[in-house]
C-alpha cells in the first residue's frame, strides 16, 4: 500500500489511519480501507471543530462589540444595484475551468451558453438577493481533500478540506466580488494584502526582503508567527455577520450569502467515493467565495 502511494498510483484518502490515540486499543495506529469507515473517521473527526468554540454565539457577538466596538470598522450600507446579462455572460466568460461540483457543470459549458440563457439566469439571481434565499435544490457542496501530512501518517484532521460549491453559485460570488471593490477599498489598506491584484505572496516577498536586507547589513532580526487552528472552520457566522453588516456590507447580498452557508448539505469526495449528507455549523467554505 505505502509503496504505491510513493508511486503515487492510489487515490486521495483510499486509507486513512484511524483517529484512536489510546496506545492499549486494539486498533491503535492501524489504518481504516472501508470508505464507509473512512467518511465517518472524516465525519466524527471534524465533528467538535465544526460547532465552533462557544456554547452561545448570540451572547459572543454581544460581547465581542461591547469590547471591541469602538475599532470595529462602521460604513453606511454599500449601495449594489441589480446584476446585468452583460455583466454576468463577460464574466462567466472570461472565467477559468475548474472542478465541477456536485451539479456537474464546468465554467466551460455555462460560457457556451447564449445571450438569451444568461438573461435567464441573471433574472433568477436578481430575485435570489431580492429573495435572500436560495432554492433548497443547490444547497450543496463536494468537499475535496489535501493531505497535510504524509499519506501514512495523515489522520482525519490533517487533511485540508476544500468546498466545491454549485458553478452558478460560485460564478455569482466572482462577479459580485468585482462589483464590491469599491466597498472593499472603502476599508483595505495596503497592508492587508486584500486590495486586486495583491495576495499573501506579496506579503511573504516584501518580508524576505526586509529580511535579506537586515541580514546584509548585519543588524539582528527577529519574528513571531501565530497559527490559529483550523481558523476557517470554527469561524463564529453569526459574529461575522454582525462585523459585515456593521461595515455596511450590502444586506442584497449578506442574506443569500448567509442563506447558502447556513443550509449547506456538505458531501465527502474521496477515491471515487461520495460521502454521507450532513453539515457545517460555523466556519466558511475555503476554496469557494
Amino acid at each position: 500500500m505505502f509503496k504505491a502511494v510513493k508511486q503515487r498510483t492510489t487515490a486521495p484518502l483510499s486509507f486513512l489511519k484511524r483517529d484512536i490515540s489510546d496506545p492499549t486499543h486494539p486498533l491503535y495506529g492501524t489504518y481504516a480501507t472501508s470508505r464507509l469507515e473512512i467518511d465517518q473517521i472524516l465525519r466524527d473527526g471534524w465533528e467538535s471543530i465544526r460547532k465552533g468554540n462557544v456554547a452561545d454565539q448570540k451572547k459572543l457577538v454581544q460581547d465581542f462589540f461591547l469590547k471591541y466596538g469602538a475599532l470595529i470598522f462602521r460604513a453606511p450600507e454599500f449601495v449594489i444595484s441589480d446584476l446585468t446579462t452583460a455583466d454576468f455572460e463577460a464574466h462567466c466568460k472570461q472565467a477559468k475551468n475548474t472542478s465541477p461540483s456536485l451539479d456537474g457543470w464546468e465554467n466551460a459549458e455555462l460560457s457556451l451558453l447564449p445571450t438569451a440563457a444568461f438573461d435567464l439566469l441573471v433574472t433568477f439571481l436578481n430575485r435570489v438577493e431580492r429573495n435572500g434565499r436560495w432554492p433548497s435544490n443547490l444547497l450543496f457542496a463536494k468537499a475535496g481533500f489535501l493531505y497535510k501530512a504524509r499519506p501514512q501518517d495523515a489522520g482525519p484532521r490533517d487533511v485540508r478540506i476544500l468546498l466545491m460549491l454549485p458553478t452558478i453559485y460560485r460564478r455569482w460570488t466572482s462577479a459580485r466580488l468585482r462589483n464590491l471593490d469599491p466597498w472593499v477599498q472603502s476599508w483595505a489598506t495596503s497592508d492587508m494584502y486584500t486590495l486586486p491584484g495583491t495576495g499573501a505572496e506579496d506579503a511573504w516577498y516584501i518580508t524576505a526582503i526586509v529580511m535579506e536586507h537586515l541580514r546584509c547589513h548585519d543588524i539582528p532580526l527577529s519574528g513571531g508567527a501565530s497559527d490559529i487552528y483550523k481558523c476557517f472552520d470554527q469561524i463564529c457566522r453569526d459574529l461575522l455577520k454582525a462585523i459585515l453588516l456593521a461595515a455596511g456590507f450590502p444586506r442584497r447580498l449578506l442574506f443569500p450569502y448567509f442563506s447558502m452557508i447556513d443550509h449547506l448539505e456538505v458531501f465527502n469526495s474521496f477515491a471515487g467515493h461520495l460521502g454521507e449528507g450532513h453539515y457545517h455549523p460555523c466556519g466558511i467554505p475555503q476554496g469557494c467565495p
